[in-house]
């Protein structure tokens, strides 16, 4: 897939084809920053001076009431989109997905974001970028090829489930990942627990968090506790076992919001900590320049680095 199928989808296939309950919506976001980066030992800084995009991305999404009934369909297609390079082959799956939602629940089948990312909320507020707790920890990727259902909301919870079945042939499976996530909301309070037990790399995850917002004041708490198998077994021990804490805060006055983040980990691939520190000025809803600053000690000295930056991001 590639950004001309895209293209030819929209220009032959234009929205008169849907029903009028439908409604498909394109949606998107860019965001380009200017930044300097600076990448390795102390003694023996790698510098870089560059344009960058972040998480820019292009999507479709809508709805189809199913004949008379109270269910409908519901489907969404999104590619991350890398505009900083010249070349046309240049996206990337992000949550992509056909299901069913009713008043017992919604049933999604395809590739969208675990239970795990989906319980920290709004925690996270570097969010796939370099001080954002993807960085640190690899327990918000994506499943692919994934069945989940959420449940209807009952005075602010919600319980979800997912499992990501193995699809290799039975001889050469592996195993497959499941989880589940129990998430309250209401009143300003965010409270977030998950569990996932990937059976391919032998790891257990466990995140916890809460977020409490009040008035132009959010503030939030994450631990994590990971146990890894495969992981022990290379140390000659049983399980390894780390966690990661994290602590975020954000202020918005007028057109103007501070965030801070602190994070660390003690998982031995991803072994580190980080500090972030961001000033935005929001235009409007849709559009906010800002300046950021991040340092990252890693397990290793190599894994040390810093960025400043400057961006502009825009939704539409």
């Amino acid at each position: 897939m590639n950004f001309y199928l895209i293209a030819l989808l929209i220009i032959f296939f234009p929205f008169d084809v849907f029903s009028q309950e439908t409604n498909p919506t394109i949606y998107g976001r860019l965001d380009l920053r200017f930044e300097h980066t600076r990448h390795g030992k102390a003694d023996k800084m790698k510098k870089f001076t560059h344009v960058s995009s972040h998480s820019s991305y292009l999507g479709l999404k809508g709805e189809n009431k199913m004949s008379e009934s109270s269910l409908k369909a519901i489907f969404q297609i999104e590619y991350e989109v890398n505009a900083d390079i010249e070349t046309t082959d240049n996206l990337k799956n992000r949550n992509t997905y056909v299901g069913i939602q009713g008043w017992g629940g919604t049933v999604l089948l395809g590739h969208h974001d675990n239970l795990i990312k989906r319980s920290s909320g709004k925690f996270d507020l570097f969010n796939e970028d370099l001080g954002g707790l993807e960085e640190l920890t690899p327990a918000g990727k994506r499943l692919k090829n994934s069945l989940t259902y959420h449940s209807p909301e009952f005075f602010g919870l919600q319980i979800s489930l997912s499992a990501q079945p193995d699809e290799q042939p039975e001889a050469q499976q592996t195993g497959s990942i499941f989880s589940t996530s129990a998430i309250f909301n209401s009143n300003g309070i965010f409270l977030g627990l998950s569990k996932q037990v990937d059976m391919v790399s032998e790891e257990d995850l466990t995140r916890l968090t809460f977020i409490y917002t009040q008035n132009q004041w959010q503030f939030g708490v994450l631990y994590q506790l990971a146990k890894d198998g495969t992981i022990g077994d290379v140390y000659q021990n049983e399980d390894h076992v780390a966690d990661t804490q994290g602590i975020s805060v954000s202020y918005r006055f007028g057109d103007l919001m501070l965030r801070a983040q602190h994070l660390n980990s003690e998982e031995l691939i991803t072994k580190g900590s980080s500090r972030s520190l961001g000033i935005d000025y929001l235009f409007s809803e849709q559009t906010k320049t800002y300046l950021l600053g991040t340092e990252i000690d890693g397990l290793y000295e190599t894994d040390r680095k810093s960025t400043a930056a400057i961006g502009l991001q825009h939704h539409f």
